[in-house]
């Protein structure tokens, strides 16, 4: 049985005394809404408002973004292992609210690096080709920490990437509530026809001899069914072996944002709901490709470890007796050696590769990536998240006030690289940049 992923197409949405929706229109009781995400106590406070496009407005300091959502058949829970029981999905139906996303924003707490915290969304203007979220209604939740998260920096940095324990707690209970309020949002739906409903069902039957092709999706500790799914030893924790997972499970809440990954490349949990890859592939299902799965991994910390991955990634792929895979990266530098690792090795048991990777190039004469193989001769490059972009002004910030990095005026106008766009050369080729490479 496949996937039903019933949408109901968002028009507007606003704020009222009622949460429900009527003609396309979204209505918000915001009172409400804030209530049920201080019920745990996480927070001294959370303002809940509405951005649309073309809106002079800029959201800095993004955690995460989510689209609504709502599990509206058995088997499955709603993002499985986060907010429910830890059991399978994609299959049966849900509810998805098209058009419009919850959008977590909040200043960084003492003891938490930086460096990954600034994540821009400019809704106007030229910054607003730059992100995947300026052409949805923004439902914005604005977070203040409680007073003891502000003034406790913590004994130690236990993490480079995440910071301290209460750090790390902070802004996971910042990523629960928006889920949270995508579930409560989507509530609105239930008993209620969508206006379409789109059917992915991965069937294998009669396609004859079309190519079967395998998509490699490097991560970077996502959650997946509630569980960390940990990377290299870089952060401390050893790497798993890759694992074949159903692409329905991908599109129906299994895998949601952990990445405390530069916002170019963040897995934002609506772009993992609405994976472009992925979508792609159904799109030519059966036409003129086999989509045999996908296959997670994700790096090592030593040549020990990246051989160990690779070799793994390459054989689960002949032993499905794949024709071809589309690889992609999570970014950075460990991580594209396990990938160029993987291209190698498929390429020599006769897999044909493509690669979908962002560039990192500070001048001209970079060539972008870390290291390279001569196998790896079909790449698609998402952007260079060096590239430098100019921002204009903007009437209103949320989020917070200044460039965490800078220290600039967060209304602009800011002169600044791509990096720092959320979405921007994300992984999953939804973005909105194109280009090729020689």
């Amino acid at each position: 049985m496949g996937l039903e992923l019933g949408t109901f197409e968002i028009k507007d949405a606003v704020l009222g005394s009622r949460t429900e929706l009527n003609a396309g229109v979204l209505s918000i009781n915001a009172g409400e809404l804030r209530a049920k995400l201080l019920e745990e106590g996480d927070f001294e406070d959370v303002e809940v408002e509405i951005i649309r496009p073309n809106e002079e407005v800029r959201l800095i300091h993004v955690i995460d973004a989510v689209e609504p959502r709502l599990r509206v058949s058995e088997p499955g829970s709603d993002f499985p292992g986060m907010l429910g029981p830890p059991r399978r999905v994609g299959r049966g139906r849900t509810h998805r609210l098209n058009g419009v996303v919850v959008t977590e924003v909040a200043p960084p707490v003492p003891g938490e690096p930086t460096y990954w915290r600034e994540a821009i969304v400019d809704m106007a203007g030229e910054g607003a080709k730059y992100s995947p979220l300026s052409g949805l209604i923004n439902v914005v939740l604005s977070f203040r920490p409680k007073q003891e998260k502000s003034a406790t920096a913590g004994e130690s940095l236990e993490n480079v990437f995440e910071g301290t324990s209460e750090a790390g707690e902070y802004n996971h209970a910042i990523r629960i509530a928006g889920l949270k309020a995508a579930v409560y949002l989507a509530e609105v739906t239930r008993g209620q026809q969508p206006d379409r409903v789109d059917v992915y069902d991965l069937d294998h039957a009669d396609h004859g001899k079309l190519p079967k092709v395998i998509y490699f999706y490097q991560m970077k500790s996502p959650y997946v069914y509630g569980e960390v799914a940990p990377s290299g030893g870089a952060i401390g924790r050893g790497a798993h072996l890759p694992t074949l997972i159903h692409p329905n499970e991908i599109l129906d809440g299994a895998i949601v944002n952990y990445s405390c990954m530069t916002a170019c490349m963040r897995e934002v949990t609506y772009l993992l709901q609405n994976h472009a890859l992925i979508h792609e592939l159904y799109a030519h299902h059966g036409k003129d490709l086999d989509f045999m799965g996908v296959v997670l991994y994700t790096n090592g910390d030593s040549v020990w470890t990246k051989e160990r991955i690779s070799s793994y990634a390459a054989n689960l792929a002949v032993t499905l007796g794949a024709d071809g895979a589309i690889l992609t990266s999570h970014g950075g530098g460990h991580p594209i050696v396990d990938v160029m690792m993987t291209c190698q090795k498929l390429e020599q048991d006769g897999v044909k590769t493509t690669l979908l990777l962002m560039e990192m190039a500070a001048n001209p004469e970079d060539s972008g990536f870390v290291h390279y193989v001569r196998e790896a001769d079909a790449i698609v490059s998402t952007g260079n998240y060096e590239q430098m972009i100019d921002l204009a002004p903007m009437a209103k910030v949320c989020g917070g006030s200044e460039i965490l990095e800078t220290g600039d005026k967060a209304s602009g106008p800011l002169n600044m690289p791509l990096r720092r766009m959320l979405g921007s050369t994300h992984q999953f080729g939804g973005s909105y940049l194109q280009g090729q490479m020689d």
